[in-house]
């Protein structure tokens, strides 16, 4: 089983104390292409592409400009350590064994709009590009476009080096519409989270990223091989709710 999770606008580059072996992003000279790109665009360009303030148009513009694959040892922190959003804090990686990270480098995979798909350990840069913005880049017109294939064609790989047959997708709509279905060599599980809210199952957004940290978390903590066992996951009083569930789509309540 493959764990797929979206990244985390959020960012935390502060040094860690971990011993873990980190590994190079695999799509380097795609990341450059975009890289170059978005170097190029004024402040105000940036602001309307990607709907944010001025101040964090000028903090990106900068991150763009002083990004260095060559400087990456001293520049970058790995993935599940830099990310900081609600999927992040749930998953809690700086609370993971040394040992632990084997698994997840093995078995979960994050989606990026700069990087592809990113495994776990891999470093990266202080970046913000979200996968549904629309770049028009080499006579691509969004990053869907851009990326075509490349993630679905790693996943593949990754699903055969492990032996595995079952993508957990804990990752977003807009991150996931880069995959290929049809072209992935694995049945797919989405995971859907609800809550009671005033006397009625509610999607929460928040609390579903979380979930989403917390159940690869689950996966980690109990080294989960087999897709089937997830649907013990019972952190934060969630429980799989088998009415609501299908053979494509575990959905836990609480």
């Amino acid at each position: 089983m493959i764990i797929l999770l979206s990244p985390a606008k959020s960012l935390d580059f502060k040094p860690h104390e971990k011993k873990v072996s980190s590994s190079a992003t695999r799509f380097d000279d795609k990341s450059q292409q975009l890289i170059n790109k978005l170097s190029r665009s004024s402040i105000k360009g940036l602001q309307a592409l990607m709907k944010i303030s001025k101040d964090l148009a000028l903090q990106n513009k900068e991150r763009y400009e002083s990004y260095d694959i060559d400087k990456i040892d001293e520049r970058g922190k790995e993935a599940i350590l830099a990310f900081n959003g609600g999927v992040y804090q749930g998953l809690d990686a700086k609370s993971l064994s040394d040992n632990a990270f084997d698994y997840a480098q093995d078995h979960v995979r994050i989606l990026s709009g700069l990087y592809g798909v990113l495994r776990p350990l891999d470093k990266i840069q202080e970046y913000r590009l979200e996968m549904g913005t629309k770049l028009p880049i080499r006579r691509k017109k969004n990053l869907y476009e851009f990326w075509a294939d490349v993630p679905t064609k790693a996943l593949n790989d990754d699903l055969e080096q492990t032996a595995s047959e079952v993508i957990l997708n804990a990752a977003s709509q807009e991150y996931f519409k880069v995959i290929n279905k049809s072209k992935l060599k694995a049945k797919v599980i989405d995971v859907d989270f609800k809550e009671m809210h005033n006397g009625e199952l509610k999607f929460i957004s928040f609390n579903a990223k979380k979930a989403r940290g917390l159940i690869t978390r689950y996966a980690i903590d109990h080294n989960i091989l087999d897709y089937k066992d997830i649907r013990a996951f019972d952190y934060e009083d969630y429980a799989f709710n088998s009415s609501l569930s299908t053979d494509t789509k575990f959905v836990f309540t609480r």
